[in-house]
């Protein structure tokens, strides 16, 4: 493809801005120039035979407004140390222009800049203690990974310390060393590998390696075995196993790339922070129920949210209930701990007054608990130490102690006195709490059940004692 007229901008050289471009009539500077455009453009080189035609024709007078300044490149290793040289003559001004510049393969398309991909985790990996690199582009020749000892920016080209690359794709996958040759071609494929991969460029232009043992004994924690390719790798990912990394001959003890070393990407952008579930309500704040809603709770209001060792502690809640019978904002009743008669798990007894006159309080500490006896009372075949731990009492914390006995209620009937047989540690807890059969008698021992013929308003009684 060809290029009428080109100019130029330039950025990180020693030079930069945009300039139109001297062609020296297809001299040396020319030359280079317009290998500069090609390589930058294609990553080709200039077209064997382009000559420019010397003398006479300048800049037309459309590119002043183009470019203000005046260019060539400054040196032969321009392309390493990017110095270009120049003045200040506008592109109509200019002797010995670049007319055209002729460029191998194929003119690419102006198009639009693609969205950028994810931002993606951070290429800067490490293996045995050596940083690498995450290809950026196709993995040419299977290179998916690059680890070196040392990776340096030098002038217009970057620098890999002993290189080990990670294949994919290929007829060798795994990690390996490589064979440098001595920089013959077997080298110069591998190499250049390592460039396509991480970069897109290509090998630098004058690169050699010395001959000389293998890797250092380091390079054994990241790779145990060298390979080599003596085929072009454009062609297909291609490779041959070698010799033992550190008793590799003729090792790559380094690489070069045209180009700047691939940076380390930023590890992704966490997604925002969700707005707090710190609501208010009176001025008190609140907590959103952050799972199913238990019972209708969704919000959770107190005067004052405690985090303790091993548990938070909210002073004075109140609730907002969803999706329940009362839908809304309630303060909440704590309860004593004779509530628990009234409990899911301890149902109200039908005891009256008087029969309760039957039995004396229980000691300081200890908990009357009551379960009605009747056919309907799911737990009155239940153990009482299993009814005990179901009933999560004393607030949810627990028995410390608690004993088990029953009785027949009748003013007549009860001469046993219950809350003395059955406040004592450890007392019938593998009994039954409760009894499924209709029963009379004055006195039951134990929660166990026995079969009788006349009364049939019994009743089971825990006594428990909290822990603190």
């Amino acid at each position: 493809y060809q290029i009428d007229w080109p100019i130029v901008k330039l950025k990180g050289s020693s030079r930069d801005g945009v300039s139109s471009v001297h062609g020296g009539c297809g001299d040396h500077d020319g030359k280079r120039a317009c290998t500069a455009i090609c390589q930058s453009l294609t990553g080709t080189s200039l077209r064997s035979g382009w000559v420019l035609p010397c003398g006479g024709a300048r800049y037309p007078a459309a590119a002043n407004k183009v470019a203000k300044t005046s260019t060539w490149p400054a040196d032969s290793k321009f392309a390493e140390n990017l110095k270009w040289d120049g003045n200040n003559h506008l592109p109509s001004q200019l002797q010995r222009p670049l007319n055209h510049c002729q460029c191998l393969g194929k003119l690419p398309k102006c198009s639009p800049l693609p969205t950028p991909p994810p931002t993606p985790p951070s290429s800067c990996k490490e293996k045995g203690g050596w940083p690498g690199r995450k290809a950026a582009f196709d993995g040419h020749g299977g290179v998916v990974t690059v680890y070196g000892k040392k990776f340096t920016q030098l002038g217009g080209y970057y620098q890999i310390d002993w290189p080990i690359v990670k294949l994919k794709g290929s007829n060798l996958d795994g990690v390996w060393s490589l064979y440098g040759g001595a920089g013959n071609a077997y080298g110069k494929e591998a190499c250049n590998a390592i460039c396509q991969s991480l970069t897109g460029t290509s090998l630098r232009n004058g690169w050699v390696v010395p001959v000389g043992p293998g890797y250092p004994a380091a390079a054994n924690k990241v790779a145990k075995n060298s390979i080599y390719t003596n085929r072009k790798l454009a062609n297909g990912p291609f490779w041959k196993s070698y010799l033992a990394t550190s008793k590799t001959k003729d090792p790559m003890n380094h690489c070069q790339c045209l180009g700047k070393l691939p940076k380390c990407s930023p590890l992704p952008t966490p997604p925002p922070t969700p707005p707090s579930f710190c609501k208010e309500k009176g001025g008190w704040p609140g907590r959103k129920a952050a799972f199913d809603g238990h019972g209708g709770v969704v919000t959770v209001y107190g005067k004052k949210f405690t985090q303790l060792g091993g548990y938070y502690q909210i002073d004075w809640p109140i609730v907002k209930l969803k999706g329940s019978n009362l839908d809304g904002v309630w303060s909440l009743y704590g309860g004593k701990p004779d509530d628990m008669a009234t409990s899911q798990v301890f149902p109200t007894t039908h005891a009256t007054a008087g029969d309760m006159t039957k039995m004396q309080a229980p000691p300081s500490g200890w908990t009357r608990c009551y379960i009605e006896d009747n056919s309907s009372n799911p737990y009155r075949e239940m153990k009482c130490k299993d009814l005990v731990n179901k009933s999560k009492v004393c607030g949810g914390r627990g028995a410390k102690h608690f004993g088990c006995g029953a009785g027949t209620i009748g003013t007549s009937w009860v001469t046993n006195n219950l809350v003395e047989f059955s406040c004592r540690k450890n007392r019938d807890h593998d009994t039954k709490s409760g009894y499924a059969i209709l029963q009379q008698t004055s006195v039951f021992a134990s929660c166990a059940e026995r079969k009788h013929t006349e009364q049939k308003a019994t009743f089971g009684l825990n006594c428990l004692t909290c822990l603190v």
